[in-house]
């Protein structure tokens, strides 16, 4: 009775959740109070997108992220990892996976976690849907890693966090030098005025075009 009651709780939470669009660290949060774990959102690349450490060091769960996360395996959606103690889900919608949702467990989770996991799996992809048209979730959490590296660092997240993010997003700052950039985007082969409608898809793609041609 007690799974059932909590079961029931899950889905009301995160159905409220899909219906309001909510942001995929709002979603990870809840993942992270329910089931008291840390929990991390992937690509398929292995690159972290965001992650609610359930009030333990972030610095300790993000280094070599990649390595440990691409020796987990379950075969299917959603499924548990004995060796690495990590219940895993699936993220995606319409045949298109595009990440992973991964909750750091230690032992066997009880059902009401992985029906939390499933739940919070369907509720990103629904974001992801709804999103389509603006930044990818990549972007995004590359501008907010950037942004923070300007914004004095001590201050607003611990040094030790912020290595740990940028080099889980495949950005390793130690012994690295970063370089600025300024690329100016042509207007005068747009149809029209510049508006944010016209010009969003124009940024979009030199953005992505620029991060390739500097890696």
């Amino acid at each position: 009775v007690d799974e059932l009651r909590a079961a029931a709780q899950v889905h009301e939470t995160f159905t409220e959740l899909t219906v309001a669009g909510a942001e995929p660290h709002v979603v990870l949060r809840e993942v992270a109070r329910l089931t008291g774990h840390a929990v991390v959102l992937e690509t398929l690349a292995y690159e972290v997108l965001a992650y609610d450490a359930a009030g333990t060091d972030p610095a300790e769960l993000l280094p070599d992220w990649q390595t440990r996360s691409r020796r987990v395996r379950t075969g299917e959606r959603t499924g548990y990892d004995r060796a690495s103690g990590r219940l895993v889900a699936v993220v995606g919608a319409r045949g298109r996976d595009w990440g992973r949702l991964v909750l750091l467990c230690g032992q066997q989770p009880p059902h009401r976690h992985v029906v939390v996991a499933e739940r919070a799996a369907s509720a990103l992809a629904v974001h992801h849907l709804l999103a389509a048209g603006g930044d990818s979730l990549e972007r995004q959490a590359h501008r907010d890693v950037l942004r923070q590296l300007l914004a004095a660092p001590s201050t607003v997240t611990p040094l030790a966090e912020l290595v740990a993010r940028a080099e889980a997003l495949h950005v390793p700052l130690t012994g690295h030098r970063l370089i600025g950039a300024a690329i100016r985007p042509r207007l005068s082969d747009l149809p029209g005025p510049p508006t944010a409608a016209s010009t969003g898809p124009l940024l979009r793609d030199l953005a992505e075009a620029t991060a390739l041609a500097t890696r």
